[in-house]
């Protein structure tokens, strides 16, 4: 008897861990979620990496702004226009581009 319950436990426990696998596994309409996800974490460590190496670089600051103006991110977005004002008091094109893109988010809001 003692056998039969340990092969039953173990039965067991191999339905509840494969229930899981298949509950946790995605589906294949999750994976261009999956991949955007990747794809944005890879977005934001190459932006940290380049303003680490130069946080006066308008192109990444602009290129981040954007980036967060996309994902949603509306006042890290401001933030880096705040720094692009710094950068170009005067003006410039990367600003006028993020400043751009933030209107279009605030037109269709």
């Amino acid at each position: 008897m003692t056998e039969f319950r340990t092969i039953s436990l173990a039965f067991a426990g191999l339905l509840i861990s494969t229930a899981a696998w298949a509950v946790d596994r995605p589906s294949p309409s999750d994976l261009p979620d999956l991949t955007k996800i990747r794809a944005e974490q890879g977005t934001q460590t190459f932006n940290n990496k380049a303003l680490d190496s130069d946080p006066n670089d308008k192109d990444t600051v602009e290129y981040q702004g954007e980036f967060y103006t996309e994902s949603g991110d509306i006042p890290k977005a401001h933030q880096n226009l705040a720094r692009l004002k710094t950068l170009c008091p005067n003006g410039c094109e990367k600003r006028e581009d993020l400043e751009r893109a933030l209107s279009k988010v605030a037109k269709s809001r």
